[in-house]
C-alpha cells in the first residue's frame, strides 16, 4: 500500500530523478507477469503510470513491453495510459518543480500547486485542484490563486477542471461548487 501511495503521489511532485524510477520499474519488470490478485494489479498499475510522471523516455519501451505482454486487462490498460502521459509529464515536471518563483513562507507542496495553478496548463489546474481538496488546504494564497483560475481560466479548459477548482474552495464540501459564494 505504500508504494501505491507513493506512486500515485509522484503525479504531482515533478520529481524526475532515474534513480527512483529504475527502482519503480525493476519492481515491476519483476512482477508484472505475476501478478493476479486485484490488490497487486492495482499496485502495479500505479507502478506503470509512476514511470510516465518520471517524464522520461527511458521507461517507454518498458510500458510498451507491459501493455502488450502483461497478463492482466486492467495493468495493460494503465500501461497504455502511461504511455500517453509519459510526454505530458516531460513538459510537466518542469513546471511544477520549478523553484524561481518559491515563496519560503510556504510548504514545497504548496509552491508546486501554485506553479500548477499559474502555468497555463489546464490539467495541470485540475490536479492541484484536486491536491488542495484532498489534502483540506485552506490558506488565502491558495484560495486567492483558485480563484484568480476559476476567473480567469487557461485555453481549453474543460468543464471538470473547473468543478474541481471550485470544490477546492470548500475543504468540508460533499458536492462540487458548494462554496461558490467565494466567487462572488
Amino acid at each position: 500500500m505504500e508504494q501505491h501511495v507513493a506512486a500515485e503521489a509522484l503525479a504531482y511532485t515533478g520529481i524526475s530523478d532515474q534513480k527512483l524510477f529504475d527502482v519503480i520499474e525493476n519492481q515491476l519488470l519483476n512482477n508484472y507477469k505475476s501478478i493476479s490478485d486485484s490488490y497487486d494489479i492495482d499496485w502495479a498499475s500505479w507502478l506503470a503510470k509512476a514511470l510516465a510522471f518520471s517524464g522520461d523516455k527511458k521507461y517507454l519501451g518498458t510500458l510498451e513491453v507491459i501493455s502488450r505482454d502483461a497478463s492482466q486487462k486492467k495493468l495493460r490498460k494503465y500501461a497504455k495510459v502511461a504511455k500517453k502521459l509519459q510526454p505530458k509529464y516531460e513538459k510537466w515536471n518542469k513546471i511544477i518543480a520549478d523553484n524561481t518563483e518559491f515563496l519560503s513562507e510556504y510548504s514545497l507542496a504548496i509552491n508546486r500547486y501554485s506553479n500548477m495553478l499559474n502555468s497555463d496548463v489546464p490539467d495541470l489546474h485540475k490536479l492541484a485542484a484536486k491536491r488542495i481538496f484532498f489534502e483540506g488546504i485552506d490558506i488565502p494564497f491558495m484560495r486567492d490563486l483558485v480563484i484568480y483560475r476559476i476567473g480567469s481560466p487557461a485555453p481549453n479548459t474543460d468543464k471538470d477542471t473547473k468543478k474541481w477548482l471550485k470544490k477546492s474552495l470548500c475543504t468540508s464540501c460533499k458536492t462540487f461548487g458548494s462554496k461558490s459564494h467565494w466567487l462572488k
